[in-house]
């Protein structure tokens, strides 16, 4: 397979991994520099398995929830209305 149909499918992969960078994130941190190709890969093949994305999603959404309890008397005695806005957007984008 050509280096430009790896970058053309993993850009594909991203997209079902919402745009987050979370394939890139997980490229750089396991890349391997003999074959660069393997991890794109690896992240192509995850995002073919839809139960694959369907466990990402229910472990990111269980982890949200948890983080989300454990800071949220935090943040609502935070004196900045920026910082505070900015969490309260991340919390309802979540709900939809």
């Amino acid at each position: 397979m050509s280096d430009s149909n790896v970058e053309r499918q993993f850009r594909a992969a991203e997209s079902n991994l919402s745009n987050e960078g979370i394939g890139k994130a997980n490229c750089n941190k396991n890349i391997d520099w003999d074959d660069s190709n393997t991890c794109m890969i690896d992240v192509i093949l995850f995002t073919a398995d839809k139960e694959n994305l369907k466990t990402l999603a229910e472990y990111a959404e269980k982890k949200f929830h948890e983080m989300n309890d454990t800071w949220r008397h935090r943040f609502a005695s935070i004196n900045v209305d920026k910082l505070r806005r900015q969490y309260n957007r991340i919390v309802s984008d979540a709900d939809v």
